[in-house]
């Protein structure tokens, strides 16, 4: 019977995925389980629409057969329309592709000269390998997901663009013009177009390597194009040789290099979309994502610097979470640095195999000086998550999206979509209450001492520990930061927080 209701709810899955321009209304956690079956899905790009509603583009690969599980070709793309408080599926769009090469979904706001109503934009690569020849289309689409039936295709190169996507970088700039920077590796360039939404190429500008590094080959390496000024307009592009330091450009509107200057090196960043870890304040200087190493051959800790124009650092802050553990080596990476209209900061990053037994997302709130204003951090008991990206939403908060898989096991027939939505307060409006915590627990399993760090926005009043059988072992008022579990019996627990406001959490907590 069991095995009769899993073949019922593979195919119920399979039908959802596959049948073309069926909307399904559906509810949404963290994990979109309807996107499980046959098929390795990524959330790649999330913007946010007029009516304030989230759109989504996952990527569908199609796999090997388990346990092998590796993608074998691209099979589509899914669009899906999601509420941002609920997070609701109110619409969504299968559309099978096999050139699901590095894209930009980018919402357009009204342009007297462009447009006369808002809508949305799809800018793609396309590969002519047999031509040996690199073009990008545009395409346009309303917010209830119609597309327009035609591309407008632009010919970018006649030398084909490196295809894995991390060394090309897009932005729609505040005039409604498409910023492309990518790189011919035959030739050892990079080049910088801005492409107005008609189509017509207004200007381009070539520079070699020996200039302008081209980013390293590595998944981990990903280059960034920003914009940082309006009037007059100026960008940032940020990159780096596999063994030179991270660099930041500062160009104008034809793409001269007005300046440019050394930066830390930064962590290794997890975001397909062309992130740089990086945000430019102009004259101010800039906030880069940095990693802080005890030995030279051991992480440390991952957070952000301040630095001046000089590249010269003025204050730092290292999440007290995001360490490497006494005689491990963990591992974690960067996964987002934004600011706001105000010029708060928003950091996301994550860790894989840490010392608290689980993987961790760590999102946090700074202020432009490096005050923190919240930390959040994420876990799962079961599933993995994997963040892509982070997008700043109008009106305050962030979301934070990717895909998750079953840790377990390993089988990707068992991913789905991430996607957690904070408000300006930190607090998650997503359906994943029950995961998401103004602390982090750590280590976990624990042998003595479990320590736990909380948000500067809390208070805690107390601890709880607990048995399984719901028999209060001790209470602690004073010192929350380290509770010493030294001399019990091994075995599973029950922690109870409580916070002065009243809120209350409960964590299980295994004693080595």
């Amino acid at each position: 019977m069991r095995k009769i209701f899993q073949l019922v709810h593979v195919l119920l899955l399979w039908w959802l995925i596959a049948v073309p321009g069926v909307s399904h209304a559906q509810h949404c956690d963290s994990i979109i389980n309807h996107l499980s079956g046959p098929f390795y899905t990524v959330g790649e790009y999330v913007i946010q629409l007029e009516d304030g509603s989230l759109l989504c583009r996952a990527i569908v690969d199609s796999l090997t057969p388990w346990p092998s599980s590796m993608p074998v070709k691209p099979y589509g793309c899914k669009y899906y329309k999601i509420t941002r408080h609920g997070a609701t599926i109110v619409d969504s769009l299968f559309v099978e592709d096999d050139n699901v090469r590095s894209k930009l979904l980018a919402h357009l706001h009204p342009c007297s000269d462009t447009l006369l109503e808002r809508t949305n934009v799809l800018v793609e690569y396309n590969m002519d390998t047999l031509n040996q020849r690199t073009d990008l289309s545009i395409t346009f689409f309303d917010d209830n997901l119609n597309f327009s039936a035609e591309k407008l295709i632009v010919p970018l190169s006649d030398t084909i663009v490196a295809t894995n996507g991390m060394n090309a970088s897009f932005l729609l700039d505040s005039n409604n013009d498409i910023i492309t920077e990518y790189n011919i590796w035959p030739r050892h360039e990079s080049h910088f177009a801005r492409i107005g939404l008609d189509g017509t190429i207004k200007c381009e500008k070539v520079y070699p390597d020996s200039i302008v590094p081209i980013t390293s080959l590595m998944y981990w390496e990903p280059c960034g194009l920003r914009q940082i000024s309006e009037s007059p307009r100026k960008y940032a592009f940020y990159g780096r040789l596999e063994d030179e330091a991270f660099k930041c450009f500062e160009l104008d509107s034809l793409f001269n290099i007005l300046s440019v200057f050394n930066l830390p090196d930064r962590p290794k960043m997890f975001a397909p979309t062309g992130t740089c870890g990086m945000v430019n304040f102009g004259e101010e200087g800039v906030v880069v994502m940095q990693e802080q190493k005890k030995h030279s051959n051991q992480m440390g800790s991952i957070g952000v610097a301040q630095c001046d124009v000089n590249g010269n650092v003025l204050k730092t802050w290292f999440s007290p979470v995001l360490v490497s553990a006494t005689g491990s080596y963990n591992y974690y990476y960067g996964i987002d640095l934004k600011n706001d209209h105000d010029g708060n900061l928003y950091f996301a990053a994550g860790t894989l195999w840490v010392a608290c037994g689980q993987e961790i997302c760590c999102i946090a709130k700074l202020d432009k000086d490096l005050n923190v204003i919240y930390e959040r951090y994420y876990t799962h008991p079961v599933f993995s998550p994997e963040p892509f990206g982070m997008i700043v939403l109008d009106g305050g908060g962030m979301c934070l999206y990717g895909d998750m898989f079953e840790r377990y096991s390993g089988n990707p027939y068992l991913s789905g979509l991430f996607m957690l939505v904070f408000d300006d307060d930190g607090v998650s409006v997503s359906e994943t209450e029950g995961v998401v915590r103004p602390y982090c627990l750590f280590p976990n399993p624990v042998s003595d001492q479990l320590s736990i760090h909380f948000s500067p926005d809390v208070s805690p009043d107390q601890v709880e520990l607990y048995d399984l059988q719901g028999r209060l072992l001790f209470t602690q008022r004073k010192n929350l930061e380290s509770i010493n579990m030294e001399g019990l019996p091994s075995g599973t627990y029950s922690l109870r927080v409580v916070m002065h406001d009243g809120n209350t959490y409960s964590e299980k907590v295994v004693k080595q």
